[in-house]
């Protein structure tokens, strides 16, 4: 026996809130693991953002110490070379 009209319409409007709960409810499973991965991208982004910048601090400390150590050697020598002047100087004079 064939439904009427009505029956159907109502039927299919019955069944739209059941679709749409059926799929929220596979859009909140799928959303909530898509937001789980998004947020442990982003902290091993972070954290490997902030490995560079220490890395990169310490480099700059380095290099920093380097040229310090540098000028103070050259410092150094130039010093015990006017002293090693001072007293040619002080033995031919």
């Amino acid at each position: 026996m064939a439904y009427g009209q009505t029956a159907v319409l109502v039927g299919g409007l019955v069944h739209v809130p059941i679709v749409i709960a059926i799929l929220g409810f596979f859009n909140n499973v799928t959303g909530k693991r898509h937001r789980a991965e998004m947020a442990l991208k982003a902290a091993e982004e972070q954290k490997q953002r902030a490995i560079k910048e220490a890395e990169d601090k310490a480099k700059a400390k380095a290099d920093a110490e380097a040229k310090a150590k540098a000028k103070r050697d050259a410092d150094a020598a130039k010093k015990a070379e006017e002293l090693k002047n001072q007293q040619k100087d002080q033995e031919n004079g």
